[in-house]
């Protein structure tokens, strides 16, 4: 009995010292591949990693003593912000080329869209792999494309110091790409939901860390803020009283054009009033197009109205 037992918690440590790379991963190895740098494609990726999808928003500085924490100039892409969350610390990736230039496009395009390093390591799904899985291939192979052209900023990323039950839970997250084809902008409504993709994480409630699908959209999901206080992302549904029902198209695109100008980027929030700023990064999606965010409106008011009236500020 005695050597069952000491068996046992051998073979439990055992399996603690190899650690979480005992669980296969549910995708295959990196593909061959060469993207073509084009300027369509280098533009394109432009914009899609800086307005639409913000990449930037998460692996460049913040500028935190502005409204909305906008991108600082000059650090985009150098990655080591934090999160700081139940699962450990993670950093963000720096990916100037000082880092990718040691990956392939094949190991970006993995990353991106499947959810694993080029080391094989699981990515936490703080980077939103599962979703740009789904986007067109054509359109994370542009944003490949200009993070190559990134000026390399040396910043060397700390390691995620993470607990042992979140490596081995996130080893099990990274799937198999499904790539979708890019809708046609003239089907607004389908296209504004290609676009908007980003936005359903923060807007939509979550239960046990997995988006509440009879709560699409309705807002509610807690932000930090500061150290005590929370943000809570609003309602987007079209319920008259409680979401943006009493929106008009033009309004809705206007309160994102408001922050696109360099006066917007520096909208100091006065000493000691972090109730003043916001989660939302205003100052990434206002570069967006009015037509783009015009087809994003238009797929919000396709989606069944929720009531659910958002306090907008809280405590921890």
């Amino acid at each position: 009995m005695r050597n069952i037992l000491f068996g046992a918690i051998a073979f439990i440590f055992l399996i603690l010292a190899i650690g979480p790379k005992i669980i296969p991963l549910k995708v295959g190895p990196a593909e061959e591949l060469s993207i073509e740098l084009t300027d369509e494609r280098i533009t394109r990726g432009e914009y899609l990693a800086n307005h639409v999808w913000v990449c930037m928003e998460c692996h460049s500085q913040k500028s935190e003593q502005f409204y909305s924490e906008p991108v600082t100039p000059g650090t985009e892409g150098m990655g080591g912000l934090l999160f700081d969350s139940e699962f450990g610390k993670i950093y963000a990736s720096n990916i100037t080329p000082y880092e990718i230039d040691h990956w392939t496009d094949g190991e970006l395009l993995r990353a991106i869209t499947e959810g694993v390093n080029k080391n094989g390591d699981a990515l936490f799904p703080f980077h939103p792999f599962t979703l740009y899985g789904n986007k067109d291939v054509e359109d994370v192979y542009s944003v490949i494309a200009y993070l190559r052209t990134l000026p390399p900023i040396e910043n060397s990323i700390p390691k995620r110091d993470t607990k042992l039950w979140a490596n081995y839970m996130v080893r099990r997250m990274p799937k198999q790409a499904e790539f979708t084809p890019k809708p046609h902008p003239n089907n607004s409504v389908e296209y504004g939901e290609y676009l908007s993709g980003v936005c359903a994480r923060c807007h939509t409630p979550q239960s046990h860390g997995k988006p509440n699908p009879e709560m699409f959209y309705a807002g509610g999901l807690d932000h930090p803020l500061s150290e005590n206080e929370i943000i809570r992302s609003s309602n987007l549904t079209p319920d008259m009283e409680t979401g943006i029902g009493n929106k008009s198209k033009e309004n809705f695109i206007g309160i994102f054009k408001a922050f696109d100008s360099k006066d917007a980027k520096e909208i100091r929030i006065p000493d000691g009033e972090r109730e003043a700023d916001s989660a939302m990064p205003w100052t990434q999606f206002a570069g967006m197009t009015k037509e783009d965010l015009g087809a994003i409106y238009d797929y919000l008011h396709s989606l069944p109205p929720i009531k659910n009236r958002v306090e907008k500020y809280g405590v921890k």
